[in-house]
């Protein structure tokens, strides 16, 4: 609320307050087949993990032998990085993907990501995936332990 009526340039979030804004203000926000989402960081990068019905994942075919060692559900863990692309917009850039404890290849990471967002957006790199944010939040990132927010 303070940046939203220009009472502060800047807030910051723990991964707790994270957390809670995924689950109470994201509700609806990830497709049926991803569930129990959370939120850390790492490193300067945010992290996801949520819990997906492999089976349901567009695209998912193409990673061909892997979804051998893979069940019908897994954990899935993406890390990257938060910037912001103006008013309103944000992108995450996906550095690395994990299914259960499987690295995916950046090629596999890439062929999902397109298949997940259904083709380029904006001229925007594979790996970038755009977020809205409110109008007037101008930039988003992670430095230290918190994901911040500015005007």
């Amino acid at each position: 609320m303070a940046l939203g009526q220009g009472d502060s340039e800047e807030i910051t979030l723990s991964a707790d307050e994270l957390n809670g804004w995924i689950t109470g203000g994201l509700a609806g926000y990830f497709p049926d087949y991803i569930s129990g989402v959370q939120s850390a960081v790492e490193d300067e990068r945010l992290v996801l993990i949520g819990d997906v019905v492999v089976r349901e994942v567009p695209g998912i075919e193409r990673l061909g032998p892997v979804l051998a060692f893979i069940g019908d559900t897994a954990d899935v863990k993406l890390r990257g990085r938060l910037d912001g692309l103006g008013p309103g917009r944000g992108v995450y850039f996906v550095d690395d993907v994990w299914i259960g404890m499987l690295p995916l290849p950046e090629s596999a990471r890439d062929e999902l990501l397109m298949q997940l967002k259904r083709g380029a957006v904006d001229g925007l790199p594979v790996n970038a995936v755009p977020f809205l944010l409110p109008q007037f939040v101008a930039d988003v990132g992670v430095r230290g332990n918190e994901v911040f927010l500015r005007r």
